[in-house]
């Protein structure tokens, strides 16, 4: 919607004409359910409460606004494909206990007659289903801490370098962008969780007071910190430097996502070696053990 904004705008269409031919009249009403598509929506609203407040050209911060949101998007599908393989091979073999009273009944034994008609069958079908509920609930957390390293809430870091290099680019100074996308950020609900507002207006008090060297910042906004730092020190424009920050920042966090998902695929092993392993055995191979010993007794 913001990149055929963008076109009509450029296109001389009045604004008016270009928020109705680019359906952007339904983002202030719509409750996208999918966390990108909320993040997505949000930076496209603080694009334009930036776009209000400077008067910057509409389309080039628009632009800029929806490469930055595709970009994380992309990024996101390349976190979710790297989750999705873990997780795949979780759910298979934490099902394996489901298995359990097939392989008893191949092997000649009625599974499910000896889990609910003996003491002992009822003693292994509770622990067992015990067992496959703790595997299933163990896994699934794992899995959201994955995907919550790979997918934060809100208007990521590197949106929020690119929203401020758009309105450098725009004819912005320095700190008044700073202030107008912290201001943004406030007036768009849900865009900023982290609070990535306020980091920005200490740059923008630090960078008046032309000393940024005791501002204290979200570790993640560093890159943006040190790119406004250069600009400050050198008098060179923090437009492309910010931009070099939005792609660090981008960087960082497939570093980060890399991480977490090896440490998934290594921490997946616990509930399935602790969990649904053992629910095999009580669901499956236990009732064959416990027919056995019944008819040795007998």
């Amino acid at each position: 919607m913001a990149e055929r904004m963008a076109v009509c705008l450029h296109a001389g269409l009045s604004w008016a004409a270009a928020v109705h031919e680019s359906g952007v009249a339904g983002l202030h009403g719509s409750r996208p359910v999918a966390p990108r598509a909320r993040a997505g929506r949000e930076a496209v609203l603080v694009a334009f409460h930036v776009v209000e407040r400077l008067g910057a050209p509409a389309a080039d911060v628009l632009r800029r606004a929806a490469g930055s949101v595709r970009e994380a998007v992309a990024a996101d599908g390349r976190r979710a494909s790297a989750v999705a393989g873990p997780a795949t091979s979780a759910r298979i073999v934490g099902g394996l206990p489901l298995a359990g009273p097939l392989v008893a009944g191949l092997l000649g034994v009625d599974a499910t007659a000896v889990l609910l008609g003996t003491p002992w069958g009822r003693a292994c079908a509770v622990l067992g289903l015990s067992l496959l509920a703790l595997s299933w609930w163990w896994s699934a957390r794992l899995v959201r801490g994955a995907t919550a390293v790979a997918s934060p809430d809100g208007v990521d870091e590197a949106v929020v370098c690119d929203l401020v290099a758009a309105a450098l680019e725009a004819g912005a100074a320095t700190s008044p962008a700073l202030r107008e996308v912290a201001r943004a950020l406030a007036l768009v609900p849900g865009a900023d969780p982290r609070r990535l507002g306020e980091d920005l207006l200490r740059c923008a008090v630090g960078l008046e007071a032309g000393d940024l060297r005791l501002v204290v910042v979200d570790p993640a906004l560093r890159p943006l910190l040190e790119a406004v730092e250069f600009s400050l020190r050198t008098g060179a424009p923090a437009g492309r430097p910010l931009q070099l920050a939005a792609e660090e920042v981008r960087r960082a966090q497939e570093q980060r996502t890399a991480t977490a998902t090896a440490r998934l695929a290594a921490t997946l092993v616990l509930p399935l070696g602790l969990a649904a392993l053992p629910g095999f055995l009580l669901l499956g191979v236990a009732p064959v053990v416990v027919q056995l010993l019944g008819t040795g007794l007998t």
